[in-house]
């Protein structure tokens, strides 16, 4: 299953860097991931830290912008 990111939070992590969208990867990390993660919209990646402190490039969704009153 494919993890799901706010979009403040996705906007945050790619200021930073740790986030982006898919056509930055490598078209054969995309491949891998369209096979393996089920439910990837195909758009987007970011890394995602690990219990003992390493960083994992993963293929994650985006929600949509929430309307403003």
């Amino acid at each position: 299953m494919t993890d799901t990111l706010s979009r403040e939070d996705y906007e945050n992590a790619r200021h930073f860097g740790t986030a982006g969208p898919a056509s930055l990867i490598g078209e054969q990390v995309v491949s891998g991931w369209r096979k393996e993660s089920t439910g990837w919209s195909g758009k987007y990646w970011t890394f995602v830290a690990s219990d003992d402190g390493v960083w994992t490039l993963r293929a994650v969704n985006v929600s949509t912008r929430k309307n403003r009153p």
